[in-house]
């Protein structure tokens, strides 16, 4: 069960994109079944009176024995979330191509792979 949680510090999100945050987190959350936790923290900055505001958006993406942290910055709210979670997204693929990679050269190093696999079964 993974826990995700929004947190906004400044002005409540509007319901539509707090939709569209939900169906990146699940989508995220099918790719890998393994996050525990999920925090995603907006926060907006008005460096000048009469620029509009920059929404910072800060995606936590805790595994086991990993937490992935991604920051993205932008005039527009959902064009900023969807940046963080697609970057969150492919940090998690890099990390399993690894260890995925990481797993199969033990196996081929200590020999233990399934006969199958390393010679065909003649009749």
């Amino acid at each position: 069960m993974s826990n995700f949680k929004v947190i906004c510090r400044t002005e409540p999100v509007p319901a539509i994109i707090e939709r569209q945050i939900y169906k990146y987190f699940h989508k995220m959350k099918k790719f890998n079944s393994k996050i525990t936790s999920c925090n995603l923290v907006i926060d907006t900055v008005r460096k000048h009176s009469l620029k509009s505001k920059m929404y910072n958006v800060k995606v936590e993406v805790h595994t086991p024995g990993k937490q992935f942290i991604c920051k993205k910055q932008n005039l527009f709210l959902l064009v900023a979330i969807r940046e963080s979670f697609a970057s969150t997204q492919n940090l998690l693929q890099k990390y399993l191509r690894k260890k995925i990679e990481y797993f199969n050269k033990r196996l081929v190093h200590c020999n233990k792979l399934p006969v199958d696999v390393r010679q065909p079964i003649v009749a």
